[in-house]
């Protein structure tokens, strides 16, 4: 029984990992860090979490403007905000409102 338990998770360690590796196109690198990051998390060991966990990564890995930088930053296609800035603000030593002390 205790074999049987064994070689049902090795055969569901082997399914994740080449999950994962699917997930993430072969980038040993990054499959590297998933792994550990479920490890470190706790969860590497729970078959129902790492499955969730596993499932939400494949749900990112699809979605169609999920391509971000190294530094997880959007890689464009998206336009910035504007920024809202309250044009109330003043200067504290001139009074002066920062659009006029800007011109």
């Amino acid at each position: 029984e205790e074999d049987l338990r064994e070689q049902r998770q090795q055969r569901q360690q082997r399914q994740q990992a080449g999950l994962i590796t699917k997930i993430c196109r072969s980038d040993e690198a990054l499959g590297n860090r998933v792994q550990a990051f479920a490890r470190k998390a706790g969860f590497a060991d729970d078959a129902q979490k790492m499955a969730e966990f596993l499932d939400l990564l494949t749900d990112m890995a699809l979605k169609p403007d999920s391509s971000t930088t190294a530094a997880g930053a959007s890689s464009g296609g998206s336009t910035p905000r504007p920024v809202e800035v309250d044009t109330n603000i003043c200067c504290f030593s001139t009074g002066k409102l920062y659009t006029e002390a800007l011109l």
